[in-house]
């Protein structure tokens, strides 16, 4: 059970890219905020929360290539009901993929 509550918790990859979108900013700005409010109070600031070096693209890929698929893959093993799920966060790799080449490209430039 501990593991199929851990799975919700991160879910937000395997939904459609519209909701999931919507949750990366929450999230994001919630390590910004978290990040702005250490570098106030002259603290080292967390892993992905400084909002001047973080690239949103390459933070999701990261997460959902090392954190949350390989969890997903798992949980649709043992109830492949849920392969959605995994269609999801293909769909959602693709789109952030997509965005971290065009950063990429753009900070060659």
């Amino acid at each position: 059970m501990n593991t199929l509550i851990h799975t919700a918790d991160i879910s937000n990859p395997t939904k459609p890219l519209s909701v999931y979108e919507k949750w990366v900013g929450l999230v994001m700005e919630e390590f910004w905020l978290q990040g702005d409010k250490e570098k106030e109070m002259k603290l080292p600031v967390s892993f992905l929360c400084d909002r001047t070096t973080v690239k949103v693209p390459a933070s999701q890929l990261g997460f959902m290539e090392g954190i949350v698929y390989p969890l997903v893959l798992i949980v649709v093993s043992l109830m492949p009901g849920v392969k959605f799920m995994i269609d999801n966060i293909n769909s959602n790799k693709a789109h952030y993929r997509k965005l971290k080449e065009e950063d990429d490209e753009k900070n060659k430039k």
